[in-house]
């Protein structure tokens, strides 16, 4: 079953989830930043469970790019042996998009995007450049 989740005190029920994720982020800022977005009204969380257990989910906030407004998924994880998971997953956040007039999705991986091409039906618009900035050089 596949529920969204707007009471930030409920992002407890994903939080064994948020622990199997090999972010570079430790997994309690990973927490903080969903029930942030979540107590601003601006994050779009999505659950699974099956037979209690959380299973996958989802979380994307707006942002602002290109000139036009945008839905950038921030978090997503399913475990294996959900292979609907994702679709149903895009599907709800396109009619998210769809009711708030937002044209576009994006997201960002370190992991080879023609999976996600492919399945998701995204395009690759750019590269993701990173530079360290060290403390106290300007």
């Amino acid at each position: 079953m596949i529920y969204k989740i707007t009471n930030p005190l409920l992002v407890e029920r994903i939080e064994p989830l948020i622990n199997e994720i090999k972010f570079e982020l430790d997994n309690k800022t990973i927490k903080r930043i969903i029930i942030e977005y979540l107590q601003a009204d601006e994050g779009i969380l999505y659950a699974e469970e099956k037979d209690g257990e959380p299973t996958g989910f989802i979380f994307a906030t707006p942002i602002y790019y290109e000139g036009e407004d945008a839905l950038l998924i921030q978090f997503s994880y399913i475990r294996r042996g959900n292979p609907n998971t994702g679709h149903e997953f895009m599907a709800r956040l396109k009619k998210e998009c769809q009711e708030k007039g937002i044209k576009k999705m994006l997201f960002i991986t370190k992991r080879k995007p023609d999976g996600f091409m492919r399945k998701y039906k995204f395009t690759l618009e750019g590269y993701v450049l990173s530079k360290e900035v060290p403390d106290g050089v300007v």
